[in-house]
């Protein structure tokens, strides 16, 4: 059972005599500590001497509601042990839509940044981006107005109007 407190930085040791070896039939496996650079998530606990993976475990920890359900709790509860196809459960943990929320809401509750604030901050943006096109909307009606131009050709798509616009 893996100890029920909080990793803010994963644990990759990379002594290879530091992880204990299991037997698959003849064939005695254990963990290859160059798989911490490619699935950097990957977190190795000594007082259990499995492999979690942190963003997954660490929301379980903090009970942040998942909307995807967590079918892997190898990495997120009892720990990673299977040295026979590791690379393939990498990869399918890495790629899952559980491991890919639990990253989002780690990285953003780490950063300190809540989630009102992320959509205020974009909704702001928005507005200043949709008073940029109302501002060059506007002054292009004034302009043609001034002129005494048409707003249309024979369609919407040639006249005045829609080729100022895109100018």
């Amino acid at each position: 059972m893996p100890p029920p407190d909080i990793w803010l930085v994963p644990s990759q040791p990379h002594r290879p005599g530091t992880f204990p070896a299991g037997l698959y039939g003849s064939t005695e496996r254990r963990f290859n500590p160059d798989h911490f650079q490619q699935w950097t998530w990957m977190h190795w606990c000594e007082k259990s001497n499995r492999m979690f993976s942190l963003p997954c475990h660490n929301t379980r920890i903090l009970k942040f509601n998942l909307l995807t359900k967590c079918t892997e709790d190898n990495f997120v509860t009892s720990g990673f042990f299977n040295w026979k196809h590791e690379t393939a459960c990498y990869r399918k943990h890495d790629s899952s839509a559980s491991h890919c929320e639990s990253l989002m809401k780690w990285i953003h509750h780490t950063k300190g940044v809540s989630v009102d604030a992320q959509l205020s901050s974009e909704k702001q943006q928005q507005q200043a981006r949709k008073r940029i096109a109302l501002g060059k909307t506007v002054s292009s009606l004034l302009y043609l107005g001034c002129q005494g131009q048409s707003f249309r050709g024979h369609d919407d798509t040639d006249g005045n109007f829609m080729c100022l616009l895109q100018l």
